[in-house]
């Protein structure tokens, strides 16, 4: 019987050391988790995370009976008894799933700007790590804590610095770098920041983890012109679902949550105020109970749906979304795009203002004729051609620009190059810019010249002179993989001596708002920066423009904001976060085959001979219901549009085409049929109900329904009369 009892001892021991085996290769196999949350998104429930981390003393219920101090205390407890941060460098990596697009493990979504971009870490070229709580004030206590931080473009976390965040009045609107687009991130004005209405609840919540869970953090007036401002962008822009998600994800990977995006009602209870009856919660409130109606301005424009607090707006071809109204009832609203957040006050209903799109037509114009045209909306965008056939003998094709110019040496300041992207405004003509150079050094001459006449056909050595005369340029030889090597060359006067090697000829393309150096015959390849003062690359990194610093003469690298000098020792080309290392006392220079002589732009080639147009030809395109059209005038001796006259869609034109009657209990529907194109919608007639007339339905005759007593009558049998007069 002992046998038998330490045998079954041995069996239970073993067994239990397998189960806790194979438990631990489940959690460390555990599936990682990225941010699938949709933004803009309400979120009208908890996540089962959120329900499940709530619990002993600090449930909801127990939390939201607190304010004041007390609450705050409470929160720092429940947040910092489980909290391991991952430190500032962890963030590189962390962000990648905290901010992840639709549950992505290589794209995430910048904070204030909403710019979607490559999640892995590119020495913060395209993106950086933003302190909600700005370093210079304290935040560096809690910098390595992900519902802290965010990940945001490099300019706009610039342009926000250490200013508090609050209202401004008709503030200078901020952009994200070219790498990033150029898309509005905020807005700032004497001293403040705003952020975009979608981002306000989130930096509001962030910040008010921030001051109850770090006791370093007490000065909140540094950080927020005022409390009201906090309380009222969290009440403004309720919790969506991407926060929700990313939420979940940080304390998937930290332990803690932000309580204040699961519970937004706590933030006013710990300043001690009263909730608003109308807040939107995750968990529920007093919103849930009112109705809100969408409704379109015109169905044939655009329709929309409702689900939960988000109107989202559907336009047809030919239209936009360019707002909202509150046709009835009372609500702040929020539009993003197509998606408009209702935060209702009372039974509202609000109404989608759908307009058609202003048809736009494009026009491009070499030397004196209309070659081709594009077109499309107002603020669509466009590819820019390259130009086509045979550019005028010795003239080169310098880009697009918007008005007409005479023979001048002054290079206009905006000139469109082909290939780039253009955003469509009004119909308007772009000519095609040339250059010629007449007076220069000859065809096998590198001269001086500045960056501003530079075409971005021409041959181009690009130097850094030291005081002692020695001339360093720059090459693109093993700049792949190491710092390109700075070769010497000899000036003589403002011309270099020789003809220079391969690999020190450059092509410059872009203008004064950011010049790209490619290696002379590339397109694919081009200079860049990373942060490190060996980083000079030849590659296709995203931030890869340059310009020239008006106060120290340097080229400063957009991306990284570093400056590109030559490194003496060894010698090579680097770049230095500032102009007083090894790049001081250099002078730039750029000595363009060919130059010398004096430079002239034109969009009419001189001496070049123009039709008179005197035989032309009227053709049409007709506009249909939504798509423009156009008369173009085609010049039958020279082939040329002379001129192109959009003409804008017509509009669907809808009448009732069938009709299916509502009766007492079923709906109906009413079908439009366009009479130009056929395009067709339905609207649904709703069921009428029974109108009842001595217990008889006058409508369709349907007995009134008899409800038994409900008392008075027990173990008897009820029989019903019905009425037949």
């Amino acid at each position: 019987m002992k046998n038998i009892s330490k045998r079954l001892f041995s069996l239970l021991l073993i067994l239990s050391l397998l189960v806790s085996l194979f438990a631990g290769m489940s959690t460390a196999h555990a599936a990682t988790s990225y941010n699938s949350g949709t933004f803009g998104e309400i979120c009208t429930s908890l996540s089962s995370q959120a329900q499940s981390y709530y619990t002993g003393s600090y449930t909801y219920a127990s939390l939201s009976a607190k304010s004041g101090s007390a609450l705050k205390s409470s929160i720092s407890s429940l947040v910092t008894s489980n909290r391991s941060t991952v430190g500032y460098e962890g963030l590189k990596t962390y962000f990648a799933r905290t901010d992840a697009v639709n549950g992505s493990s290589s794209t995430f979504r910048l904070f204030y700007s909403g710019v979607q971009t490559d999640s892995s870490w590119d020495s913060a070229a395209t993106w950086n790590r933003e302190h909600m709580w700005p370093d210079s004030k304290g935040g560096s206590a809690c910098q390595g804590d992900l519902h802290s931080m965010r990940p945001t473009d490099p300019n706009v976390n610039s342009a926000r610095g250490n200013y508090p965040f609050g209202n401004t009045t008709n503030g200078t609107a901020k952009y994200t770098n070219s790498a990033n687009g150029s898309v509005l991130g905020g807005y700032y004005s004497d001293g403040v920041f705003e952020p975009l209405d979608n981002v306000k609840g989130d930096v509001a919540r962030s910040v008010l983890y921030s001051y109850c869970t770090y006791s370093a953090l007490t000065n909140l007036s540094e950080i927020f012109t005022s409390t009201d401002v906090l309380l009222e962008w969290i009440a403004l822009d309720p919790v969506d679902e991407f926060e929700m998600s990313r939420n979940d994800v940080v304390q998937d990977i930290q332990g803690c949550r932000n309580p204040f995006v699961d519970f937004p009602d706590l933030a006013w209870l710990v300043f001690n105020e009263t909730v608003p009856s109308n807040l939107v919660t995750p968990s529920g409130g007093a919103a849930t109970s009112y109705t809100i109606t969408a409704t379109s301005n015109n169905t044939s424009y655009g329709t929309v749906s409702l689900s939960g607090n988000t109107i989202t707006a559907t336009p047809k071809t030919g239209y936009y979304a360019s707002g909202y109204t509150v046709v009835s009832g009372t609500a702040t609203v929020v539009q993003n795009g197509n998606t408009f957040t209702v935060a209702p006050t009372s039974d509202c209903t609000v109404r989608i203002n759908f307009a058609a799109k202003t048809s736009v037509i494009v026009s491009f114009s070499q030397n004196g004729s209309i070659v081709s045209t594009q077109s499309g909306y107002s603020d669509d965008t466009i590819t820019l051609p390259s130009y086509s056939g045979t550019l005028p003998t010795g003239y080169s094709f310098v880009g697009w620009v918007k008005n007409a110019v005479s023979q001048t040496t002054a290079k206009p300041a905006a000139i469109y190059a082909s290939g780039s992207s253009y955003t469509l405004g009004s119909s308007e003509t772009l000519y095609a810019l040339y250059s010629k150079t007449e007076g220069g050094t000859g065809s096998t001459e590198y001269a001086l010249t500045d960056i501003e006449n530079i075409s971005v056909t021409d041959s181009v050595v690009v130097t850094m002179t030291y005081t002692d005369g020695t001339v360093y340029a720059l090459t693109s030889a093993n700049g792949s993989s190491s710092a390109p090597e700075g070769v010497i060359v000899t000036v003589s006067g403002d011309k270099l001596s020789a003809e220079p090697a391969a690999d020190l000829k450059w092509n410059i393309g872009g203008d004064s708002t950011g010049y790209i150096f490619y290696p002379e015959g590339s397109t694919d390849t081009w200079l860049y920066c990373t942060s490190t003062n060996n980083g000079v690359r030849i590659g296709t990194n995203t931030a890869n423009t340059f310009v020239i610093d008006s106060a120290s003469g340097y080229l400063k690298h957009i991306g990284t904001s570093r400056y590109l000098g030559v490194y003496r020792t060894n010698p090579d080309w680097r770049c230095y976060t500032n102009t007083t290392g090894n790049t001081a006392n250099q002078t730039l220079g750029f000595y363009v085959k060919g130059a010398g002589g004096t430079t002239y732009y034109s969009t009419t080639a001189a001496g070049a001979t123009s039709c008179s147009h005197s035989s032309t030809t009227t053709s049409t395109v007709a506009a249909t219901c939504t798509s423009a059209g156009a008369t173009s005038v085609t010049c039958n001796n020279c082939g040329a549009i002379v001129s192109t006259t959009p003409i804008s869609p017509l509009g669907h034109s809808y009448s009732a085409s069938s009709t299916v009657n509502a009766t007492c209990t079923t709906n109906g529907s009413i079908t439009y049929t366009c009479k130009n194109c056929g395009d067709s919608y339905t609207e649904t007639l709703t069921a009428t109900g029974h109108s009842y007339i001595n217990g008889v339905c006058s409508v369709c005759g349907a007995a009134e329904p008899v409800t038994p007593p409900t008392t008075g009558y027990e173990g008897r049998y009820y029989i019903a009369t019905i009425r037949t007069s």
